[in-house]
């Protein structure tokens, strides 16, 4: 297996967003990247526009080692993958010219990682840059553990967060939520510095982020190029008649 220096920056990219949402171990194969933190309150499930072939496995149990070790080359480089007999991608050659670096992969049969998301989208929601950054100054400010998403039936949507005195912040979102099928309210709590990450990562991209809430109440959004996905850690209706 051999990528090209285009298909290590694209690598990068993927390594980078899976820093995002501090994933330490991602799969790539069938296409695509994946990979989801322990506490399965985040995840990296992305197309992984890389031009090994999709049959082959690459299991990269040390996401910020292999970050670190491609920075060594600072430029461009060239990676060649030495491949067992199952098709699982075992060691990573890193080349520049004379100079060659090694990192030994992780077998996929010891990697728990997302093959899919299966939660249909209820509700897209955006949000502006500008929102964004007051909700990230207000999480921090807060120092609040949890950050409340609630979406109402009249397609209005609100941010909420307190500190340890239960002090308040909330925001009434500008943009109204769009539903792609039937409208229903929710109220869905996250981890918040792991939300405000994928808000500050995708608003770096874009003057407006979208975010597409599952029914199950995950939260999809691209960062880096790549699609990411926060999940709920308490989640119901709210009753808004």
């Amino acid at each position: 297996m051999k990528l090209n220096s285009k298909d290590v920056e694209t690598l990068r990219a993927i390594l980078a967003a899976a820093k995002v949402v501090d994933v330490d171990g991602i799969v790539l194969t069938n296409g695509m990247a994946s990979g989801a933190r322990l506490s399965l309150d985040a995840a990296i499930l992305t197309k992984s526009n890389l031009s090994m072939s999709e049959a082959l496995r690459l299991g990269i149990g040390r996401v910020a080692e292999l970050d670190k070790r491609l920075s060594v080359f600072g430029g461009s480089c060239e990676i060649e993958g030495k491949v067992n007999e199952a098709g699982d991608v075992s060691m990573l050659t890193l080349i520049s010219g004379k100079t060659k670096m090694q990192f030994r992969c992780t077998s996929v049969a010891l990697m728990k990682y997302p093959k899919a998301n299966d939660d249909e989208v209820q509700a897209v929601i955006k949000m502006t840059r500008a929102e964004v950054q007051q909700v990230s100054r207000a999480v921090k400010t807060l120092a609040a553990e949890r950050l409340t998403l609630q979406v109402k039936r009249d397609g209005n949507a609100r941010l909420e967060c307190v500190d340890s005195s239960n002090d308040r912040f909330d925001i009434e979102l500008s943009n109204p939520v769009e539903f792609p099928g039937e409208i229903e309210s929710s109220v869905n709590a996250y981890i918040a510095s792991r939300l405000v990450d994928v808000l500050d990562a995708a608003a770096k991209d874009s003057e407006e982020i979208t975010l597409s809430l599952g029914e199950a109440g995950s939260l999809t959004a691209t960062a880096k190029g790549h699609t990411l996905i926060v999940f709920t850690q308490i989640n119901g209706e709210e009753d808004d008649e």
